[in-house]
């Protein structure tokens, strides 16, 4: 079913895109480097996706896990 003006929160590309910048960020890969992770392809992020502005449903935000 389609719905017009609606979008989902979160799409599989959003959800790789997430996860490609997390494993990229400086600082993520320096806090794993304090845990003894090197290796990044070991590293998967949980990305959950929230609208925190309700009435600009462009923006989303993506906070990932890993």
């Amino acid at each position: 079913m389609q719905m017009q003006g609606v979008e989902p929160l979160a799409t599989p590309d959003d959800c790789l895109l997430a996860e490609q910048i997390a494993k990229a960020d400086p600082k993520v890969r320096e806090q794993l480097k304090l845990r003894g992770v090197t290796d990044m392809d070991l590293v998967a992020c949980d990305p959950w996706s929230g609208v925190f502005r309700p009435h600009s449903p462009v923006v989303h935000i993506m906070p990932a896990n890993s």
